[in-house]
Protein backbone atom coordinates (compact mmCIF):
# COMPACT_ATOMS: atom_id res chain seq x y z
CA UNK A 1 0.00 0.00 0.00
CA UNK A 2 1.47 3.05 -0.88
CA UNK A 3 1.45 6.17 1.34
CA UNK A 4 -1.98 8.42 0.77
CA UNK A 5 -2.57 11.87 2.59
CA UNK A 6 -6.00 13.17 1.79
CA UNK A 7 -5.29 16.52 3.15
CA UNK A 8 -2.00 17.43 0.64
CA UNK A 9 0.53 19.01 2.65
CA UNK A 10 -0.14 22.47 1.93
CA UNK A 11 -2.79 24.91 2.07
CA UNK A 12 -5.44 26.51 4.55
CA UNK A 13 -8.63 24.57 6.84
CA UNK A 14 -12.03 26.30 5.85
CA UNK A 15 -15.04 25.30 7.85
CA UNK A 16 -18.59 25.54 6.12
CA UNK A 17 -22.01 24.38 6.12
CA UNK A 18 -23.17 23.43 2.97
CA UNK A 19 -27.26 22.35 3.45
CA UNK A 20 -28.82 25.30 5.27
CA UNK A 21 -32.44 27.36 4.11
CA UNK A 22 -33.72 30.79 4.39
CA UNK A 23 -37.32 32.30 4.05
CA UNK A 24 -36.40 31.94 0.65
CA UNK A 25 -37.57 28.47 0.83
CA UNK A 26 -38.99 27.39 4.08
CA UNK A 27 -36.61 28.65 6.41
CA UNK A 28 -37.26 31.50 8.95
CA UNK A 29 -34.13 33.69 8.83
CA UNK A 30 -33.08 36.28 5.72
CA UNK A 31 -29.96 35.14 4.12
CA UNK A 32 -28.22 38.13 5.24
CA UNK A 33 -29.34 37.01 8.70
CA UNK A 34 -28.13 33.44 8.39
CA UNK A 35 -24.80 35.27 6.99
CA UNK A 36 -24.21 36.54 9.97
CA UNK A 37 -25.27 33.65 12.18
CA UNK A 38 -21.92 31.48 10.12
CA UNK A 39 -19.56 34.06 10.08
CA UNK A 40 -19.44 35.28 13.69
CA UNK A 41 -19.01 31.29 14.72
CA UNK A 42 -16.16 31.25 12.91
CA UNK A 43 -17.55 29.66 9.61
CA UNK A 44 -15.94 30.24 6.14
CA UNK A 45 -18.45 29.32 3.54
CA UNK A 46 -22.48 28.32 3.52
CA UNK A 47 -24.27 26.90 1.05
CA UNK A 48 -28.20 27.83 0.83
CA UNK A 49 -30.14 25.05 -0.17
CA UNK A 50 -33.03 26.13 -0.92
CA UNK A 51 -36.30 23.67 -2.28
CA UNK A 52 -36.72 23.75 -5.65
CA UNK A 53 -34.82 27.27 -6.20
CA UNK A 54 -31.18 27.88 -6.89
CA UNK A 55 -29.72 30.45 -5.17
CA UNK A 56 -26.06 32.25 -5.64
CA UNK A 57 -26.08 34.86 -3.54
CA UNK A 58 -22.56 36.18 -4.24
CA UNK A 59 -23.46 39.67 -3.07
CA UNK A 60 -22.30 38.29 0.23
CA UNK A 61 -19.09 37.30 -0.60
CA UNK A 62 -15.77 38.68 1.45
CA UNK A 63 -12.16 38.02 1.40
CA UNK A 64 -12.78 35.64 4.04
CA UNK A 65 -16.41 34.36 3.71
CA UNK A 66 -17.64 32.94 0.22
CA UNK A 67 -21.53 31.39 -0.58
CA UNK A 68 -21.17 28.55 -2.12
CA UNK A 69 -24.60 28.14 -4.48
CA UNK A 70 -26.93 25.40 -4.19
CA UNK A 71 -30.37 23.79 -4.62
CA UNK A 72 -32.13 20.79 -3.08
CA UNK A 73 -34.20 19.06 -5.32
CA UNK A 74 -37.45 16.78 -3.89
CA UNK A 75 -39.24 14.08 -5.18
CA UNK A 76 -42.50 12.55 -3.15
CA UNK A 77 -43.83 8.82 -4.34
CA UNK A 78 -47.60 8.62 -2.63
CA UNK A 79 -45.64 7.28 0.54
CA UNK A 80 -44.12 8.65 4.14
CA UNK A 81 -40.65 8.22 1.86
CA UNK A 82 -39.08 11.14 -0.14
CA UNK A 83 -36.01 11.62 -2.17
CA UNK A 84 -34.05 14.99 -1.46
CA UNK A 85 -31.18 15.49 -3.93
CA UNK A 86 -28.74 18.13 -3.52
CA UNK A 87 -27.01 20.08 -5.77
CA UNK A 88 -23.73 22.21 -5.32
CA UNK A 89 -22.66 24.18 -8.04
CA UNK A 90 -19.06 22.79 -9.07
CA UNK A 91 -15.78 24.89 -10.42
CA UNK A 92 -16.02 26.72 -13.87
CA UNK A 93 -14.00 23.71 -15.24
CA UNK A 94 -16.62 21.19 -14.25
CA UNK A 95 -19.19 23.48 -15.29
CA UNK A 96 -17.51 24.47 -18.68
CA UNK A 97 -17.86 20.94 -19.01
CA UNK A 98 -21.73 20.48 -18.81
CA UNK A 99 -23.45 19.43 -21.06
CA UNK A 100 -26.50 21.15 -20.12
CA UNK A 101 -27.25 25.41 -19.83
CA UNK A 102 -26.30 25.89 -15.59
CA UNK A 103 -29.06 27.25 -13.38
CA UNK A 104 -28.75 30.58 -12.38
CA UNK A 105 -29.80 32.96 -9.47
CA UNK A 106 -33.63 32.47 -8.48
CA UNK A 107 -34.04 29.97 -11.35
CA UNK A 108 -36.92 27.65 -10.06
CA UNK A 109 -37.26 23.50 -10.51
CA UNK A 110 -40.42 21.59 -10.27
CA UNK A 111 -40.72 18.03 -8.48
CA UNK A 112 -41.28 15.73 -10.92
CA UNK A 113 -43.73 12.78 -10.57
CA UNK A 114 -42.85 10.19 -9.24
CA UNK A 115 -42.57 6.96 -11.72
CA UNK A 116 -39.75 4.86 -9.40
CA UNK A 117 -35.92 5.24 -9.19
CA UNK A 118 -35.60 6.21 -12.79
CA UNK A 119 -36.81 9.66 -11.37
CA UNK A 120 -34.57 9.82 -8.80
CA UNK A 121 -31.86 9.07 -11.37
CA UNK A 122 -33.33 11.86 -13.99
CA UNK A 123 -32.81 14.73 -10.99
CA UNK A 124 -29.49 13.87 -10.05
CA UNK A 125 -28.53 13.67 -14.13
CA UNK A 126 -29.92 17.14 -14.49
CA UNK A 127 -28.47 18.64 -11.39
CA UNK A 128 -24.84 17.12 -12.39
CA UNK A 129 -25.42 17.43 -16.07
CA UNK A 130 -25.90 21.16 -15.31
CA UNK A 131 -22.41 21.93 -13.35
CA UNK A 132 -23.74 20.63 -10.01
CA UNK A 133 -22.02 18.43 -7.32
CA UNK A 134 -24.68 16.11 -6.43
CA UNK A 135 -25.53 15.19 -2.79
CA UNK A 136 -27.84 12.49 -1.78
CA UNK A 137 -29.65 13.94 1.24
CA UNK A 138 -30.55 12.54 4.70
CA UNK A 139 -31.82 9.17 3.52
CA UNK A 140 -32.83 8.20 7.44
CA UNK A 141 -34.52 11.13 7.88
CA UNK A 142 -36.53 10.45 4.29
CA UNK A 143 -37.47 7.10 5.46
CA UNK A 144 -35.17 5.42 2.62
CA UNK A 145 -34.39 1.97 2.59
CA UNK A 146 -30.94 0.91 0.78
CA UNK A 147 -32.91 -0.73 -1.90
CA UNK A 148 -34.14 2.75 -2.89
CA UNK A 149 -30.82 4.61 -3.67
CA UNK A 150 -28.15 1.72 -3.84
CA UNK A 151 -28.54 1.52 -7.66
CA UNK A 152 -28.43 4.96 -8.55
CA UNK A 153 -25.34 6.46 -10.02
CA UNK A 154 -23.72 10.05 -10.56
CA UNK A 155 -23.68 11.57 -6.77
CA UNK A 156 -20.05 12.23 -4.96
CA UNK A 157 -21.38 12.23 -1.88
CA UNK A 158 -24.00 10.86 1.10
CA UNK A 159 -24.91 12.98 4.18
CA UNK A 160 -24.29 10.82 6.81
CA UNK A 161 -25.54 13.25 9.37
CA UNK A 162 -28.01 15.93 9.42
CA UNK A 163 -27.84 17.99 12.82
CA UNK A 164 -31.37 19.69 11.90
CA UNK A 165 -32.95 15.93 11.49
CA UNK A 166 -31.16 15.03 14.23
CA UNK A 167 -32.51 17.38 17.09
CA UNK A 168 -35.26 17.68 15.54
CA UNK A 169 -36.50 14.08 15.47
CA UNK A 170 -33.09 12.23 16.08
CA UNK A 171 -32.62 10.40 12.65
CA UNK A 172 -30.02 12.39 11.33
CA UNK A 173 -27.39 9.94 11.50
CA UNK A 174 -26.67 8.37 8.11
CA UNK A 175 -23.66 6.25 8.34
CA UNK A 176 -25.04 2.75 8.41
CA UNK A 177 -25.82 3.51 4.50
CA UNK A 178 -22.45 4.68 3.69
CA UNK A 179 -20.76 1.59 4.98
CA UNK A 180 -23.20 -0.46 2.86
CA UNK A 181 -22.36 1.83 -0.05
CA UNK A 182 -18.81 1.56 0.57
CA UNK A 183 -18.99 -2.24 1.04
CA UNK A 184 -20.32 -2.39 -2.50
CA UNK A 185 -17.79 -0.58 -3.89
CA UNK A 186 -19.24 2.74 -4.24
CA UNK A 187 -16.55 5.38 -3.77
CA UNK A 188 -18.73 8.06 -2.06
CA UNK A 189 -17.64 10.52 0.43
CA UNK A 190 -19.95 11.74 3.52
CA UNK A 191 -20.95 14.80 4.29
CA UNK A 192 -21.83 16.58 7.72
CA UNK A 193 -24.06 19.39 7.64
CA UNK A 194 -26.91 21.82 9.34
CA UNK A 195 -29.83 21.48 7.24
CA UNK A 196 -31.45 24.43 9.88
CA UNK A 197 -34.13 25.80 9.19
CA UNK A 198 -34.34 28.10 11.93
CA UNK A 199 -37.91 27.68 13.62
CA UNK A 200 -38.48 24.70 16.13
CA UNK A 201 -42.26 23.64 15.21
CA UNK A 202 -43.12 23.76 19.15
CA UNK A 203 -41.53 27.21 19.13
CA UNK A 204 -39.50 26.75 22.46
CA UNK A 205 -36.11 27.34 21.04
CA UNK A 206 -33.86 30.03 19.94
CA UNK A 207 -33.43 30.86 16.07
CA UNK A 208 -29.92 29.08 16.26
CA UNK A 209 -31.02 25.77 18.14
CA UNK A 210 -30.57 23.67 14.56
CA UNK A 211 -27.27 25.34 13.81
CA UNK A 212 -23.97 25.25 13.83
CA UNK A 213 -24.21 21.11 14.51
CA UNK A 214 -22.84 19.38 11.86
CA UNK A 215 -19.68 20.96 9.17
CA UNK A 216 -17.34 20.04 6.91
CA UNK A 217 -13.61 21.25 7.55
CA UNK A 218 -12.04 21.36 3.56
CA UNK A 219 -8.23 22.23 2.90
CA UNK A 220 -7.26 24.33 -0.18
CA UNK A 221 -5.26 26.65 -1.31
CA UNK A 222 -7.37 29.51 -1.33
CA UNK A 223 -11.12 30.28 -0.40
CA UNK A 224 -12.26 30.79 -3.61
CA UNK A 225 -15.93 28.68 -5.23
CA UNK A 226 -13.03 26.56 -7.83
CA UNK A 227 -11.06 25.52 -4.59
CA UNK A 228 -13.82 24.74 -2.96
CA UNK A 229 -15.53 22.60 -4.79
CA UNK A 230 -12.34 20.69 -6.04
CA UNK A 231 -11.25 19.73 -2.22
CA UNK A 232 -15.20 18.50 -1.95
CA UNK A 233 -15.09 16.25 -5.00
CA UNK A 234 -11.22 15.20 -4.22
CA UNK A 235 -12.48 14.07 -0.79
CA UNK A 236 -10.02 16.85 1.04
CA UNK A 237 -12.59 17.07 3.54
CA UNK A 238 -13.67 15.94 6.94
CA UNK A 239 -16.78 15.96 8.56
CA UNK A 240 -17.95 17.01 12.14
CA UNK A 241 -20.18 17.50 15.31
CA UNK A 242 -17.45 18.45 17.65
CA UNK A 243 -13.71 17.33 17.05
CA UNK A 244 -11.42 18.56 15.21
CA UNK A 245 -8.98 16.35 12.55
CA UNK A 246 -5.58 17.64 11.86
CA UNK A 247 -3.89 14.62 9.65
CA UNK A 248 -5.36 11.65 7.96
CA UNK A 249 -3.56 9.24 5.75
CA UNK A 250 -1.67 6.28 5.10
CA UNK A 251 1.97 5.69 5.95
CA UNK A 252 4.49 2.64 6.19
CA UNK A 253 1.91 0.28 5.65
CA UNK A 254 -0.63 1.71 8.59
CA UNK A 255 -3.59 4.28 8.75
CA UNK A 256 -2.72 7.04 10.95
CA UNK A 257 -5.03 9.80 12.43
CA UNK A 258 -4.35 13.05 14.97
CA UNK A 259 -6.95 14.36 16.22
CA UNK A 260 -8.21 16.63 18.89
CA UNK A 261 -8.43 15.44 22.19
CA UNK A 262 -11.08 12.52 22.34
CA UNK A 263 -12.27 9.33 24.11
CA UNK A 264 -12.26 7.39 21.53
CA UNK A 265 -10.96 6.37 17.93
CA UNK A 266 -12.41 4.03 15.30
CA UNK A 267 -10.79 2.68 12.57
CA UNK A 268 -13.66 0.81 10.35
CA UNK A 269 -13.38 -1.18 7.42
CA UNK A 270 -16.40 -2.82 5.46
CA UNK A 271 -15.70 -6.04 7.76
CA UNK A 272 -14.68 -5.07 10.97
CA UNK A 273 -14.32 -2.17 13.43
CA UNK A 274 -11.18 -1.69 15.83
CA UNK A 275 -11.16 0.81 18.46
CA UNK A 276 -8.81 2.63 20.38
CA UNK A 277 -8.90 4.58 23.70
CA UNK A 278 -6.69 4.86 26.88
CA UNK A 279 -6.43 3.01 29.54
CA UNK A 280 -6.50 4.80 32.34
CA UNK A 281 -9.98 6.80 31.30
CA UNK A 282 -7.60 10.24 29.83
CA UNK A 283 -8.16 11.35 26.37
CA UNK A 284 -6.26 10.49 23.33
CA UNK A 285 -4.99 12.31 20.38
CA UNK A 286 -3.77 9.97 17.73
CA UNK A 287 -3.86 6.54 16.87
CA UNK A 288 -2.90 4.12 13.74
CA UNK A 289 -4.17 0.82 12.30
CA UNK A 290 -1.89 -1.90 10.47
CA UNK A 291 -3.69 -2.76 7.09
CA UNK A 292 -3.70 -6.46 7.16
CA UNK A 293 -4.89 -6.82 3.53
CA UNK A 294 -8.60 -7.79 3.39
CA UNK A 295 -9.64 -4.27 3.77
CA UNK A 296 -11.43 -2.39 0.78
CA UNK A 297 -11.68 1.11 2.37
CA UNK A 298 -10.72 2.02 5.94
CA UNK A 299 -12.47 5.27 7.73
CA UNK A 300 -11.96 6.77 10.88
CA UNK A 301 -14.31 8.15 13.02
CA UNK A 302 -13.20 10.15 16.45
CA UNK A 303 -15.26 11.11 19.15
CA UNK A 304 -15.45 12.75 22.19
CA UNK A 305 -17.04 13.19 25.62
CA UNK A 306 -19.84 14.52 24.44
CA UNK A 307 -20.68 12.23 21.80
CA UNK A 308 -19.61 14.46 19.17
CA UNK A 309 -18.20 12.86 16.59
CA UNK A 310 -15.70 13.88 13.47
CA UNK A 311 -15.89 11.68 10.22
CA UNK A 312 -12.86 11.22 7.98
CA UNK A 313 -13.61 10.11 4.23
CA UNK A 314 -13.05 6.27 3.26
CA UNK A 315 -9.13 5.86 2.23
CA UNK A 316 -9.97 2.87 -1.05
CA UNK A 317 -6.61 0.35 -0.72
CA UNK A 318 -5.78 -0.49 -3.98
Amino acid sequence: MKDVCPFGENGNWYKGNLHSHSNVSDGKLKPEESVDLYKSNGYSFLAFSEHEVFTNWSKFNTKDFLIIPAIERGIYPRSSKCFHIHGIQGSKAFRENSSKKCLEHMDRTIPPEFKGKETVQTVINELRDSGNLVMFNHPNWSFNELDDFVDLEGYFALEIFNYGCEVEERNGLSTVYWDSLLRRGKRVWGIATDDNHNSNKFGEAKPSWDSLGGWVCLKSKELTQDAIADALLEGRFYSSSGPEIYDYGVKNGKVFVKCSPVEKIYFITESHANSRMNSEGKTISSSTYEIIGRENYIRVECVDKYGKIAWTNPIFIE
